[in-house]
């Protein structure tokens, strides 16, 4: 088709001068996908609701398994769609009405909270 240019989204990897060459306005793209991207996560937390505590949890149990010389973060990724999967089983199955994720983790993530600021520390002992 004459007249017919080429989807932008291609050009947001390439130089802005390639790319306003082209005649890309590359400030109007990455606006309207930075907008996507946010609708898109809003969309993500309306349907799954807030899920709470995993961001804390998912670090402090990677680093327990890991050890304390290394810095997890693939491990907490892991950890925490571990964690996530487990709430959401637990949600179907533990009460008669299926429960949000955000419920499930709420719960358990509120009790391990308290145990994370009143353990011990390991150096020293102290609370």
């Amino acid at each position: 088709m004459p007249g017919r240019r080429p989807p932008a989204t291609g050009c947001n990897s390439c130089d802005d001068d390639l790319a306003a060459g082209l005649g890309v306005d590359l400030r109007r793209l990455r606006a309207a996908a930075l907008a996507l991207a946010v609708v898109l996560a809003g969309v993500a937390v309306g349907v799954g609701g807030p899920i709470s505590f995993v961001a804390l949890a998912a670090p402090i149990l990677a680093q327990r398994l890991s050890g304390p010389t290394r810095v997890p973060v693939l491990g907490s990724a892991l950890a925490g769609a571990c964690l996530t999967t487990a709430a959401d089983a637990l949600a179907r199955v533990a009460a008669p009405v299926e429960l949000p994720v955000g419920v499930v983790t709420s719960v358990l993530g509120g009790p391990f909270l308290l145990w994370v600021l009143f353990r011990p520390d390991r150096n020293t002992g102290k609370v």
